[in-house]
């Protein structure tokens, strides 16, 4: 399938953000360690997580479905087999290169919780497992009981929390509706609302915001409304006509080819660095620059790590690459 500019821009931006996200870790008590915290960054982490995480869900769900619609996923025992390898050997493999470089704060149990960012790729495959077998079922909605199933699924998400994340399960529940919005996306694109896309991005980011500022009241409500706002953000920024622009386009298309890569490595380099005393020191003391350097720095290293891994013949299965 021929890229689409649309979902080159999105995930390669969406990739940006989750990095920018762990870069400021360091001040919202993220990591296994104290650091110092910082109000500011709890409120601005709060709101990309509600975007970045949901994007790269919708994104693999969308084109899922393209492929399905295509005839590509006919196959239903090649399509788990190669999910196995593009995702599941992944993980287990960075499972233990994390196991090993982290020994002291790494176990068995945070594998079994999902690997700390890795859940992420459990999750995912739980998803294409689940929608691959019931491809009859989702094939055929319509969009008004499309749209009364994924406010039923928001509902259930955020009402619904496991204390013990094992095999990622809550996390799972948690992410299901916008697996669900980016599966049932191209069912409905003749239908879409007359609403300008600006507005419910606008309206989306404003309700994300508010909420954030309010999310220590622990309310299921303001969880679910905070849903709401994510997949209206999305849906708004999926409506956005993209042209990639012709100088950067390698640029842009390189990261969005090593998005997988990226994810996977940089938040092991920033857990990495961020426990090195030097380090912590400056970031201590330069709240604002310091996670811009690590921004830089972690994006830069784990980009090229990717690019290094994915084009080497006996490495590229730790990208999920597979020998041709």
């Amino acid at each position: 399938m021929h890229k689409d500019p649309k979902i080159t821009a999105i995930r390669s931006l969406a990739t940006v953000f989750v990095v920018l996200f762990h870069s400021v870790g360091y001040y919202t008590n993220a990591w296994p360690f104290d650091g110092t915290k910082v109000n500011f960054y709890d409120s601005f982490d709060i709101v990309l997580n509600q975007i970045t995480m949901p994007i790269f869900f919708f994104l693999s769900a969308y084109i899922y479905n393209v492929k399905t619609k295509n005839s590509q996923y006919n196959n239903k025992c090649i399509f788990i087999a190669n999910k196995t390898l593009r995702l599941l050997l992944p993980f287990a493999l960075w499972s233990i290169i994390q196991l090993i470089i982290f020994n002291d704060s790494f176990t068995v149990e945070t594998i079994l919780t999902g690997s700390l960012h890795l859940w992420f790729i459990i999750v995912l495959y739980y998803y294409f497992i689940i929608f691959s077998l019931a491809q009859p079922v989702w094939t055929y909605l319509k969009p008004l009981p499309s749209l009364f199933l994924l406010l039923v699924l928001v509902a259930l998400s955020s009402f619904c929390d496991i204390k013990q994340d094992l095999f990622c399960l809550n996390k799972f529940i948690h992410y299901f509706p916008f697996f669900f919005l980016g599966v049932i996306i191209p069912q409905t694109e003749k239908n879409r609302f007359p609403i300008n896309k600006w507005v419910l991005i606008g309206f989306g980011i404003s309700l994300l915001i508010v909420f954030s500022l309010v999310i220590h009241l622990d309310s299921r409500i303001s969880w679910t409304i905070q849903k709401i706002a994510s997949i209206i953000t999305i849906y708004g920024i999926f409506n956005i006509k993209f042209s990639l622009p012709t100088k950067g386009l390698n640029i842009i298309t390189s990261l969005d080819n090593n998005s997988y890569g990226i994810y996977i490595i940089h938040h092991i380099f920033i857990w990495w660095a961020v426990q090195i005393s030097i380090l912590q020191n400056f970031l201590d003391t330069h709240v604002f620059i310091a996670p811009l350097f690590i921004f830089t720095a972690s994006l830069s290293i784990s980009w090229m790590a990717s690019h290094i891994l994915s084009h080497n013949r006996y490495t590229k299965f730790l990208m999920g690459e597979r020998n041709k």
